[in-house]
């Protein structure tokens, strides 16, 4: 299922318990060898936890459904992070592209937030090479290639109609129409992999033949970026290495915007950075967007609304992560959250929020 997808499914379920179990996870052998043992003493913590907060007939339904999509999980399909939820009625496993600290957490729903920073990753992609005689497709993590896809997916995919017109490109508007047609049918086509693999899109070729594509494209939203060059002299890490590049430049520039933003909102008395007024602004609907440094968890306690924080997230009736609790309300509402470097929010105690007024 698309992550997107998924992420609004888990967000509508509210079942207590709602165990989310998230393990930071590898890519290769032999490192993904530890990966099936971490899993399994973060299973055993998690039923320690609920034998503690729980009656045993409501901890034997959850762990039922633990084990059986634990036994399931192929690690050598890992990827940089996994997520496991359960409650007692399901279980669903989630491979991430994104780094995630180990933990368990208990709740009254499940802790999504690693999946939204997911959404925003763009670590892992496709690039998409545009030409007008063939185009390739290839998968890239970072800088380097994962795959470059082949004759299973249809690819490299020819244009045929470009090549076998040629007394037809003679005439006037003939060479773009045929042009469109390939590129259409190459949309089609990305669209059918993105669907069994979500991945952002990175378009490489020239200014006038990408312009053409992305006029065609009928969802212009998985093609987040562009490398310009001749794509068909080009090797597949060169390529990658290019990619990379470019994502990077444009994270860099979010992020500065990001802080122009909070800037912007301290500036005008609409940014706050207690935790405890960050919560209660986002029950009441105010919260416009949330920045929040990754890897920054906050355990409370939470007492007639009053926000205390805590150090050990597993003592009686405290929250695991306020930050998590924050983020699901704000977005419930319409409101945004951004993820932004470690360190990046250190003057605001590594999150702060914009309001709406």
């Amino acid at each position: 299922m698309e992550l997107k997808k998924t992420l609004k499914s888990l967000k509508l379920i509210q079942k207590e318990p709602c165990v989310s179990i998230l393990l930071s996870t590898h890519r290769t052998h032999p490192d993904n060898a530890q990966d099936p043992i971490n899993l399994k003493n973060l299973i055993t913590q998690a039923e320690e936890r609920m034998l503690t907060e729980y009656d045993k007939r409501h901890v034997w339904p959850v762990m039922e459904r633990i084990n059986a999509a634990a036994e399931g999980i192929d690690h050598n399909k890992n990827l940089d992070g996994l997520a496991l939820f359960a409650n007692p009625d399901m279980a669903e496993v989630v491979q991430l592209p994104v780094s995630i600290t180990n933990r368990v957490i208990l709740d009254r729903n499940f802790a999504t937030r690693d999946l939204m920073r997911a959404l925003q990753s763009s670590a892992h992609y496709y690039i998409l090479t545009v030409s007008g005689n063939q185009s390739r497709l290839i998968e890239g993590y970072r800088n380097a290639v994962v795959e470059e896809l082949g004759a299973k997916h249809g690819f490299p995919i020819e244009n045929r109609f470009y090549n076998t017109h040629a007394d037809q490109r003679a005439q006037a508007g003939v060479e773009s129409n045929l042009l469109r047609e390939f590129l259409n049918r190459l949309d089609k086509l990305v669209q059918e992999i993105h669907a069994e693999e979500p991945l952002p899109v990175i378009l490489s070729g020239d200014d006038r033949t990408v312009n053409h594509f992305l006029e065609v494209a009928d969802r212009k939203e998985m093609y987040i970026g562009r490398i310009t060059g001749s794509p068909d002299a080009c090797k597949a890490h060169e390529l990658t290495q290019k990619a990379f590049a470019e994502i990077e430049r444009m994270r860099n520039e979010r992020q500065l915007s990001a802080l122009e933003d909070i800037h912007r909102s301290q500036g005008a008395g609409k940014l706050l950075v207690d935790v405890g007024d960050i919560y209660r602004a986002a029950q009441e609907g105010r919260a416009d967007t949330l920045y929040v440094e990754t890897g920054y968890y906050q355990p409370v306690l939470i007492i007639d609304n009053i926000v205390t924080l805590k150090d050990d997230h597993s003592a009686p009736g405290v929250l695991d992560d306020i930050i998590d609790e924050i983020a699901e309300v704000t977005m419930k509402f319409g409101g945004h959250v951004v993820f932004l470097p470690e360190g990046s929010l250190k003057e605001y105690r590594k999150v702060c929020l914009a309001t709406r007024f």
